[in-house]
């Protein structure tokens, strides 16, 4: 073609037909420009149909990095707000709690969540967002929100509590926060003698210790508030990216069941269940139960875990406390996207 064009050219110079020459050579100048406007035009659009093709991808991780830490923010806060319940009940009726479980109810109080700190920013850092797309970059906005204020260290407050217990003779106990609550960890009855959960009942009712109740109440007050504000934008992020997305799938892998109510009966050995629906996150699988306590987790690892709090069927609960299962064979269905579960019996 190059050749070509070469004949055409040395052709008019040769004849003296110059003012035709110089026409082909604009000409000529003109389709190469043209060419690399398209060439570039090409590049242009593979690029941008890669960079989609990956801030799907991308947007996808952090749609389900979001799901999950909006659990754990959940179960956070409805632990925090029985911290307040429990500080109102020794306030306003104490004797409605057992002489034997005050003592461990005051040490649980002072319990703090963990440190919360988002894992969506290593996936929030390989997200390219188009400038003149406008609803993208209203996602990345509310990202940068959620992420400036997902790093919540709790600062360890004062513990009035456990200074007036400290002085009155009493020796420490660690509770764990949430875990103590659902596992009914509060009777102290190997840790203390009888004379000392009696004493305790009676300091509750002391000026000195009504006083650190409501401090501790207004404590939890605020570490709701924080954790509540990132739930919220942490929610609105995922309704956003849903409305945007709808392709976006959550991501969970190798769901299943152990427990001693299991066909394993122990805590070791899972028992799998199979995806039967990709798009809504659907579980299923037939199980045979011993009957009592199971819980429902992902890759075998207690990293991410539900339990719940009814039986053949309820909602699922983060961390959750066990399910107490009746013994059978069932057809189990779990909806991650509902976040529900029912053992459906099966007939002999």
């Amino acid at each position: 073609m190059i050749s070509l064009f070469r004949k055409i050219r040395q052709k008019l110079l040769t004849e003296n037909r110059v003012t035709r020459y110089l026409v082909y050579a604009v000409g000529e100048i003109f389709l190469v420009v043209i060419g690399i406007l398209i060439a570039l035009q090409v590049n242009n659009w593979n690029e941008e149909r890669k960079r989609n093709s990956n801030f799907l991808a991308t947007i996808e991780q952090i749609y389900n990095g979001l799901e999950l830490e909006s659990q754990e923010l959940d179960y956070v806060i409805q632990n925090l707000t029985q911290q307040q319940d429990l500080a109102a009940i020794l306030f306003n009726n104490p004797d409605s709690i057992s002489m034997e479980e005050v003592l461990g109810t005051l040490f649980y109080l002072e319990t703090d969540p963990k440190d919360f700190h988002s894992s969506i920013g290593f996936h929030f850092q390989r997200l390219i967002v188009n400038p003149e797309d406008n609803n993208e970059n209203l996602l990345a906005r509310k990202l940068t929100n959620y992420l400036g204020r997902s790093d919540l260290v709790f600062r360890k407050s004062e513990k009035p509590i456990s200074a007036i217990l400290t002085k009155e003779g009493f020796a420490s106990i660690s509770p764990s926060f949430g875990y103590s609550l659902f596992m009914g960890l509060f009777n102290l009855t190997g840790n203390f003698q009888p004379e000392e959960f009696l004493k305790a009942k009676d300091l509750v009712s002391t000026q000195e210790m009504r006083t650190a109740l409501v401090q501790i109440a207004q404590a939890k007050e605020f570490q709701k508030t924080e954790m509540s504000q990132l739930l919220d934008l942490g929610k609105n992020g995922m309704k956003q990216i849903k409305e945007s997305y709808p392709d976006i799938r959550l991501l969970y892998e190798n769901i299943g069941i152990i427990g001693e109510g299991t066909s394993f009966g122990d805590w070791s050995n899972d028992t799998p269940l199979k995806l039967v629906d990709r798009d809504k996150s659907i579980w299923e699988g037939v199980v045979t139960l011993k009957g009592g306590p199971l819980k429902i987790r992902e890759n075998e690892s207690w990293i991410v875990n539900w339990g719940g709090s009814s039986f053949p069927k309820g909602n699922l609960e983060w961390f959750g406390q066990d399910i107490q299962s009746v013994a059978g064979e069932y057809r189990l269905v779990i909806d991650m996207t509902l976040k529900t579960y029912e053992f459906f019996p099966i007939s002999k």
